[in-house]
């Protein structure tokens, strides 16, 4: 999937709406950030961080009708809403971060062994890690304990050799 020079919402500035940003924007795209209730502070620390970003607050519906291709949103965004349907409806392309990160391993032909649930995820994970270590695999962990996806977490790191 392409970003170079589309035109995207990223609704909801949380942590995962913040890393959609920071890589769409790497990836060529012009980038806006929409929140329902936007406060002067939010707006000031996150213009910081990138220089430009041009904010929407307020019905999303009034957001989106400034020619965006895609409207990305973070978790706590249900898509089933009128203003997205119709977005939808009008050729607009709706993703989440799950997808931009689906995006990137199926970019760098990476093989993942996704690990959810309500319970044991850490001790699965656990699990896994070791096993890979004893085939003497190549890993990367990625834990999603403050949020989900595409945004931050604890991050380890093997390497095969």
């Amino acid at each position: 999937m392409t970003f170079q020079n589309k035109k995207i919402l990223v609704a909801g500035l949380g942590g995962t709406g913040i890393s959609m940003i920071a890589y769409l924007r790497k990836n060529g795209a012009e980038v806006a950030a929409y929140d329902a209730e936007l406060k002067a502070e939010r707006v000031s620390q996150i213009g910081k961080m990138f220089d430009g970003l041009v904010f929407y607050t307020g019905r999303l519906k009034d957001a989106l009708d400034n020619g965006f291709d895609i409207l990305a949103l973070s978790p706590g965004i249900s898509e089933r809403q009128p203003d997205i349907e119709a977005f939808k409806r009008n050729g607009g392309r709706v993703l989440g971060d799950i997808e931009l990160l689906a995006d990137i391993v199926n970019r760098r032909g990476d093989k993942v062994i996704a690990i959810t649930g309500s319970n044991g995820k850490t001790t699965v994970t656990s699990l896994v890690g070791y096993l890979c270590i004893k085939c003497g695999l190549g890993y990367r962990y990625r834990g999603q304990y403050r949020y989900a996806g595409f945004g931050g977490g604890i991050a380890a790191r093997r390497q095969k050799g």
